[in-house]
């Protein structure tokens, strides 16, 4: 289940969503989605681009 961007700071090993298999209407399997490494807080120049990106693609989910 993704629901958009993962607010940082993220510490490794954070739960971050899960994965979700549908067969038909059927949940087959889940299984959570954990963070693979750390990552702190963009400077204002990174996370200004990274909005920007955002809405430019954000509305094709």
């Amino acid at each position: 289940v993704y629901d958009g961007p993962v607010a940082a700071p993220v510490e490794e090993g954070q739960p971050v969503g899960a994965l979700r298999v549908w067969i038909g209407d059927t949940l087959s399997q889940e299984t959570p989605l954990f963070a693979a490494e750390s990552i702190g807080v963009g400077t204002l120049p990174q996370r200004a681009l990274d909005a920007v990106k955002e809405l430019a693609v954000g509305w094709l989910r």
